[in-house]
């Protein structure tokens, strides 16, 4: 099978078909490979939730300094994903390009979706486990758990529209 991500510049019409082209591949792929790579997402994700929370917990950043900072080692979640070859769920939405070309059912794409969005959730509650198993919510004199705790409950005191644009910002 060819490999399909490069770092080569293309025009639109090329990008929409090596994206069409993964979501072939992707939608065709087995079961226990989409879950273990979904899994490996939520909790890089995660892991990048968690720098962020470190951060954001050390009092002796300015507040400003910190989101940035925090912002910045968010991101590396996200990077290990893509470098990993991580199945990501918000990224995966790419692959109704492919049902729009006729290339996979909407059949395809919904069991993909499903597949992600559970293991992105296993992945990530996995890592909540983790975090809390190890005692890393008393670091810093408790404010980590602190601050994992307000981020949260701050989540979940949004309405659920709201929290779903969130989604995307935050």
């Amino acid at each position: 099978m060819p490999h399909v991500y490069t770092s080569d510049a293309y025009s639109p019409s090329q990008i929409a078909a090596k994206v069409e082209a993964v979501g072939v591949r992707k939608a065709n792929a087995r079961f226990t490979e989409t879950f273990m790579l979904g899994t490996l997402a939520g909790g890089f994700i995660g892991l990048g939730a968690l720098f962020f929370t470190f951060i954001q917990a050390d009092a002796s950043l300015n507040p400003t300094v910190a989101r940035l900072v925090g912002g910045l080692f968010f991101a590396v979640g996200y990077l290990i994903a893509i470098l990993a070859g991580a199945e990501l769920f918000t990224s995966n939405n790419l692959f109704a390009m492919a049902v729009a070309a006729h290339k996979i059912t909407f059949r395809q794409l919904c069991r993909n979706w499903v597949i992600v969005l559970v293991a992105n959730t296993v992945g990530a509650v996995g890592l909540v486990v983790l975090f809390l198993l190890s005692g890393l919510h008393r670091e810093m004199d408790g404010a980590v758990g602190a601050v994992a705790y307000e981020i949260g409950a701050s989540k979940i005191a949004l309405p659920p529209l709201e929290a779903w644009w969130a989604s995307f910002i935050t």
